[in-house]
This record gives structure tokens, sequence and C-alpha cells, in this order.
């Protein structure tokens, strides 16, 4: 445990939190910088050893995000392209995205909350 009572495992949801939250909240973000919160709630969630789901749906929106944006000429999905690029299904992402982050927080202070009572 570090000195004020935050266990050495939830420092990475901490991390994990900054960094998405840099993504989500400042002005003029590039897809490609959710990158690093990335393998931070990988490591979170090895050493929690529960809440894989929410990883895995970050990295799928992830890729759905960069694919969105990033794919000229790559027709992975077939008839589902038109359907990647239509503005609701970018703003599903996007809430599904800041539903994660919400997930996040609630839990680390939940979680901080538990261990002070």
């Amino acid at each position: 445990n570090i000195k004020a009572g935050i266990k050495t495992v939830d420092v990475y949801l901490i991390f994990t939190l900054a960094v998405f939250a840099i993504f989500l909240f400042m002005p003029k973000m590039h897809e490609r910088y959710l990158y690093p919160a990335i393998p931070l709630l990988i490591t979170w969630v090895a050493l929690k050893n529960k809440y894989w789901m929410f990883a895995i749906i970050l990295s799928i929106l992830h890729f759905l995000n960069l694919y969105v944006v990033w794919n000229p000429s790559l027709f992975i999905f077939g008839p589902f392209e038109d359907a990647l690029k239509s503005q609701t299904l970018v703003f599903v992402i996007s809430l599904l995205t800041l539903g994660v982050f919400v997930f996040l927080f609630i839990n680390l202070l939940v979680d901080n909350r538990r261990h002070k009572v």
C-alpha cells in the first residue's frame, strides 16, 4: 500500500482514468490519444482479475473509432460500411466510451470508500 492508503493496484486505474479523461474532455483530441489508456486498463483488470468485459468493450470501441476515421479504402465490414460511418453510430460509440469511463470512475470511488470505512 502507498502511504496515502491507496492500493498499488488502484494506481493503474488512476493513471488509466487520467489518460482517459484527457482523451474525453480536452479540446482537439484525436482518436489515437485513447490508446495509452488501454494497456493501463488491461494491467489493472489483470491485477483485479475482474471487469475484463470493460477492457474488451473499450478496445472494440477504440478500434471502431479509429476505423471510422482512418480507413480511406479498407472495407473489412462490407455492407455495414455505411452504417459504421453514420452519425448515429458515431454518437453511440461516444456514449459507450463515456459510459466505460463513468463506470471506472465510480468503481474507483466506491472501492476507495469501502476501504476507508
